[in-house]
């Protein structure tokens, strides 16, 4: 009989704990990597001279930056994924307005494509929810194709779990299922008179 636990923040980031600067490898919470020919991210808004969105959002991170190729963006901590439902939040822009390409995922459970060629004004709360049927662990990646050093901007990123699914009773189904014994006991019982 499946309980529910209150939601719980496993992660979230702003960016504020990262300086500002272009062609970034390291980050606080995040690894940067690419496995083609070493990219980087831009850490870009108030202060860095690159602030698209009119010092509203404080820092940010272009995934396409100042190298040849875009970083592969995954968090330092690998989270437990037990059975239950998740939802991944991030702000999303964009940097230029050349066709982008972004897979978005978390460990094995979650993948998701993000594809267009606009511009974003603004950023817009992107939000998507999926259920883990077994536990298991797994980190947040962002992963875009590009090389012309403007990409998806992202910020305000955090990965909540909705529910838990447990398997433990809750007291009232627990004396139902002490009642059966006695139920069929009696049936027997009364069969036999």
């Amino acid at each position: 009989f499946p309980s529910v636990a209150s939601a719980q923040t496993l992660f979230t980031d702003d960016c504020e704990g990262d300086t500002g600067g272009l062609g970034k490898t390291s980050l606080t919470n995040w690894t940067v990597t690419n496995s083609a020919s070493g990219g980087s991210v831009d850490i870009i808004g108030v202060g860095t001279g690159f602030d698209f969105y009119g010092g509203t959002h404080g820092h940010y991170i272009d995934l396409d930056g100042d190298t040849s190729a875009a970083g592969v963006l995954t968090t330092k901590s690998l989270f437990a994924l037990t059975a239950g439902d998740y939802t991944l939040n991030f702000d999303l822009g964009k940097n230029g307005s050349a066709l982008e390409s972004m897979t978005v995922s978390v460990g094995s459970v979650f993948s998701q494509v993000i594809s267009d060629e606009n511009n974003y004004p603004a950023f817009v709360a992107k939000s998507f929810s999926f259920t883990v049927a077994f536990g298991t662990t797994g980190a947040i990646t962002f992963n875009q194709a590009g090389t012309d050093k403007q990409g998806y901007i992202i910020d305000n990123v955090s990965l909540v779990r909705q529910r838990v699914a447990t398997t433990a009773p809750e007291p009232g189904s627990l004396s139902l299922l002490a009642m059966l014994p006695v139920s069929f006991g009696l049936l027997r019982l009364r069969r036999r008179k």
